[in-house]
Parts: C-alpha cells; structure tokens; sequence
C-alpha cells in the first residue's frame, strides 16, 4: 500500500511539475511596461510637467469651472503663456508670483495638479492647436501656416527632442514625452527615424532594454524601406561637422539602429550573441558610412576582444586614450581597459563601461547632435507659431525650477554626468 502511495505522490508531482513547465511565459515588453508605469507615477516632477501640458492645451475645456480654475492657479507661474494663449488682464495679473510666493502656494499647485491629472493630455487639442487657436483672431493673410505633418506625435517628438538635447532638461521629462509617441503615427520618414532613434535611447537609458530593441527593430526596418528616399533620411544625420554623401548618410543611420539593438540585447542574456552580430554590422556600416570617432572605437574594442583580435583591440583602446575630445576620467577609464586586453576579457571591459554609461552617454551626445539639427525642428522654429511654442518651453524651463522650489526631496536631475567632452566629440 505505501509503494501505492509513494507512486501516486510521484506521479501527481510529476504532473505538476509539467503543468508548471506548461505556463506561459510572461511579456517581457508589458513587465517593462508595468515598471515604467510606476517610475512616471513615482516622478512627482513627471507629475506635475503633465499637469502644466494640460493646462496648457486645455484651452477647449475652459468653460469647466472647476478645470479652469485649477488651470489658471498653475499658469500663473507664467504671465509670458497667458499671453501667448490669449488669456485675460485678469489671469495676466495673477502671475506675479515672486519665489517667496512659491512656496505659500505648493498646496494650490498641488491641488491644481490633482484636477488637471483627470484629463489625459491627448484628448485635448496639441499645444500648438492651442497657439494657433489664439492667433485666429489675427486677419487671415497674418495667420500661420503650419507645417502638414504636424499631429500628437509629431508634437510629443519635438518637444521632447527639445528637452532631450538640453542639458538642463528633467530626465523624467523627457522620457514621459518619448513615451507618448507612436512613431507608426509620423507621417515623415525623418520624423520616424528620429523618433525611434530618440526613443530607442532614452529606453536604454532607463533601463527598459525590450522596448529599446524594438524602436531599433524600427530604425532598421524604416531605413530599409525608405532608402530610395536619401535626401530626407540626410537630413536626420546633419551633424554640421563635416559634408557627407547621402549614400553615407544612410549607411550611418542604418547603423545605429544595429548599435542600439546591440546595446539592448547585451542587457539581455539570452541574446547577447545577437547583440555581438550587431555590433559587428554597425561596424561595417559605420565604415560604409566614413564615420570614425570614440564611439567607433568602444564598440571595435568589445567586438576585437571577442573575436580574439587582440591586436586591433590594442590599437583602438590606445585611439581612445589618446582621444583629445575625452576628460581624465575617461582617459582613465580605458587606461585600466588594458587589464582586460591582458585577460582576453571581452565581458569584463563590457561590463566597465557600462559601469561608468560610457557607452551610452557617447551614443546620446551623437544622436543630440542630430537632433539638434533635423531640418523638421528648425522649419517649425521659422514659423510665428514655433516661435511661441519654443518661448513657452523656455518659460517651461523656469517652471522646473519652481518644481524643485516646492519639492526639495524630489530634485530634478537632467542629464548629468555628461562632461562637456561628450559633446565636443560631435562639434
């Protein structure tokens, strides 16, 4: 009777055991997705940016007693947006807050925040709607034309490239506006490619290496299918540092999708062999592309140590610690690399710059530079209506600084740690 028992116990645990084995394996793209959530409702400076953004496009939902009140308690930070969006002497008058005001006023604002987070963002007219609604009252040969490709995330997109080459800007900020895009919305392929670059970049930055992967699946699928298209394609990669061809314009911009998929799939396990082929393409296709800089040289320095090419990874740490564009720290940093060279440790120097973000803060100050210079950010910059978006974002930078007034525990950081020779790497 016990042998009996024994071999039912044994048997059930085996069931279980393959039941177990039977269970579906969770999304690893919605666990990152559950993550991010809780990091944006953690943010209170993520919190209170997107309570400004729908005071700012909620123009529509004025006739709300209760919104419009909570509206013009947050935009008395800044009598300059009343005044852009049309608001009366009255509202003007309530801005005059000095920085002693400030901090009396941190539970209105608050409360404010608390209503104006009831209404998502996107269900409400873009800003620049809310712009050119207020110049309508201009005659008709005075009233802007606004670019055709303009929408919800052609708008997220310009706004948080904006924030994303400032060097002042919340960290926070900028990944809540890269995460509102839907690049499959954008009508333009430059628009697409940078949109996916950006967020490629500010998901490896977080941490979120899946959905990292995926924006760079989306590089590389779009510049392969719009490679007829070079001259707009060019346009994303105008560095300003030196005249390139548009045949290389495409092969450098079809690299860094591969250097951004290596990247993300170097932070997953099971694929990092995947990563190391990336990393081998982005290689080629820098060549292709005559690009040859420190972010060139970081990425042949893992490939060569793990293809046993230990003479070429000599010669490009010995690029890199003589770089005139890198500080001390980096010097030293791939000074002590030789150790790794010495012990043919491919992983081990892997693991020291990703230690120190090396690798990313190169790739962000490259992919800034292009930023900066897409030809859609500076069309709009010409037109009246571009002219007062950017003049509220500057006013939206003082609005930061009114955030770490009233919330000293939850300072916003930018993106620091970025040396000045990051940057210069790319002038």
């Amino acid at each position: 009777m016990k042998i009996y028992l024994h071999a039912v116990l044994y048997c059930a645990m085996l069931l279980a055991s393959a039941c177990g084995s039977d269970k579906p394996k969770e999304d690893p793209l919605a666990l990152e997705r559950e993550r991010m959530k809780k990091q944006f409702s953690d943010d209170k400076s993520v919190e209170l940016y997107r309570a400004f953004k729908v005071a700012l496009r909620g123009t529509s939902k004025a006739g709300d007693p209760e919104f419009a009140e909570a509206r013009n308690n947050l935009l008395a930070f800044s009598a300059k947006t009343l005044t852009i969006l049309g608001q009366s002497d009255s509202a003007k008058k309530s801005a005059k807050l000095n920085l002693a005001d400030l901090f009396s006023a941190g539970k209105k604002v608050n409360d404010a925040k608390d209503v104006l987070l009831k209404t998502d963002e996107d269900s409400l007219p873009t800003l620049i709607d809310a712009i050119n609604g207020a110049s309508m009252t201009l005659a008709s040969s005075q009233q802007p034309v606004l670019p055709a490709y303009l929408n919800e995330s052609a708008e997220h997109l310009i706004l948080g490239s904006t924030w994303f080459v400032s060097r002042t800007a919340p960290a926070g900020v900028v990944f809540y506006e890269m995460d509102r895009i839907h690049p499959h919305d954008l009508q333009r392929a430059d628009l697409r490619a940078m949109a996916h670059l950006a967020r490629g970049l500010v998901y490896s930055q977080n941490k979120y290496p899946y959905h990292s992967e995926q924006e760079a699946n989306g590089l590389i699928e779009d510049t392969e299918k719009n490679r007829a298209d070079l001259k707009t394609l060019a346009a994303v990669l105008a560095t300003g540092q030196e005249n390139i061809s548009e045949e290389q314009a495409w092969h450098r911009l079809h690299g860094l999708g591969f250097l951004m998929r290596g990247m993300a799939r170097n932070e997953i396990p099971e694929k990092q062999a995947d990563g190391l082929k990336d990393w081998e393409t982005f290689l080629s296709e820098a060549k292709a592309g005559g690009l040859d800089n420190e972010l060139v040289w970081t990425v042949a320095v893992y490939v060569n140590l793990k293809n046993d090419q230990y003479d070429e990874a000599k010669k490009n740490l010995d690029k890199l610690a003589a770089s005139p564009n890198l500080g001390k720290t980096e010097k030293e940093l791939f000074t002590e690399s030789a150790k790794y060279l010495e012990k043919r440790d491919a992983d081990g120097f892997l693991t020291a710059i990703n230690d120190k973000f090396f690798l990313v803060r190169l790739a962000s100050a490259y992919t800034k530079k292009q930023v900066e210079k897409a030809e859609p950010i500076q069309q709009l910059k010409k037109t009246s209506v571009g002219e007062s978006l950017f003049h509220i974002l500057d006013e939206a930078g003082g609005f930061f600084n009114i955030i770490n007034s009233l919330s000293p525990s939850n300072l916003l950081k930018g993106n620091e740690g970025e040396s000045e020779s990051y940057h210069a790497i790319f002038d």
